[in-house]
């Protein structure tokens, strides 16, 4: 969100989990991960006068995007009654004028017509809580603590940008609910501004840039040139069937979509459990190798073109 106006400007972008403060004089920045020994939060205070701050962070716990064997009856998780009461009503603004409309659902499957049941990549209830949980944070901070949103002039100091993507959109939503939890909207709607994903500049995007998309089909053929690096011979085989890196990255994505949601370890038939840790070092590898690079050179390329928009974004927005 980019907030404009005023004494302070508040800018939410899914993205990397962090917070930006900038200054006339100086930016400084300080991550919600950087915390003292007591737990407390590693607040940097500089001087001179606030231009705008940006909170960045990425949507709430999910379903997995992947399907795998032993994971598709878990996915009873997304309750109805709480998208009603965590989401706030909202005004999506598309700012590409080929698509007044470019949220997209986060799966192409069928609506279910089971009452809870997900869909792939659907933001859950849990996630739901989640991002609302963040918003109220941020309510004390923003609002009470250092008076930063003004409980009358909040919408001319607010502005949110997402992706495009349903739960991206829906974690805004949420966090909104909780960050304007005390302030009286009457018919007041926030705008969420949303750009087409062939447009999208906050991830890799191979539209804007097809150069990334010949980065990652070299990385991918040498992943499956160097497959015995990451397959695991006791999992080639039966049940699992883990044939190429590729399946170490779906499987990931299952084990730590289920370790948020407080699900139980996959097992297969037989009752064996799948080694997770192991599965989800490997799977992180193999990803890391697709998407930033299999080597330096390619690292230092993927890095540059795939974050470089949103950061350059983010240095116009302070240096104008």
């Amino acid at each position: 969100m980019w907030l404009s106006g005023g004494r302070a400007i508040l800018s939410c972008l899914l993205g990397v989990s962090g917070v930006v403060t900038c200054t006339k004089y100086k930016a400084s920045v300080y991550s919600d991960n950087q915390k003292h020994e007591t737990g407390s939060l590693d607040t940097v205070r500089v001087p001179g006068d606030l231009i705008f701050s940006q909170v960045i962070f990425r949507h709430g716990a999910r379903t997995p995007v992947y399907e795998v064997k032993g994971d598709s009856g878990s996915w009873n998780l997304c309750s109805p009654d709480m998208y009603q009461k965590y989401l706030l009503p909202v005004d999506i603004i598309s700012l590409s004028p080929s698509n007044p409309n470019p949220v997209e659902d986060d799966s192409l499957s069928e609506e279910s017509t089971s009452i809870n049941v997900c869909k792939r990549g659907q933001l859950t209830s849990f996630g739901v809580q989640q991002m609302f949980t963040v918003g109220s944070l941020f309510r004390k901070r923003y609002f009470e603590e250092f008076h930063l949103l003004d409980q009358q002039d909040w919408k001319t100091q607010l502005y949110v940008r997402s992706t495009f993507m349903k739960r991206a959109v829906q974690s805004a939503q949420a966090f909104l609910q909780g960050l304007l939890a005390s302030v009286a909207l009457q018919d007041e709607k926030v705008s969420i501004h949303v750009l087409d994903k062939k447009e999208e500049n906050l991830f890799p995007n191979s539209y804007q840039c097809p150069r990334i998309k010949e980065l990652y089909a070299a990385a991918r053929k040498l992943l499956a040139d160097n497959k015995e690096e990451f397959v695991m011979p006791e999992l080639k085989a039966g049940y699992w069937n883990l044939q190429s890196p590729l399946d170490f990255i779906r499987l990931r994505d299952v084990i730590i979509s289920r370790e948020a949601h407080g699900l139980p370890p996959l097992e297969s038939d037989d009752g064996t459990k799948l080694p997770c840790r192991e599965v989800v070092e490997r799977g992180h590898r193999a990803m890391s190798h697709l998407v930033l690079g299999y080597n330096e050179k390619m690292r230092e390329e993927s890095l540059k073109l795939s974050g470089g928009k949103t950061i350059s974004q983010v240095l116009f927005v302070f240096w104008s």
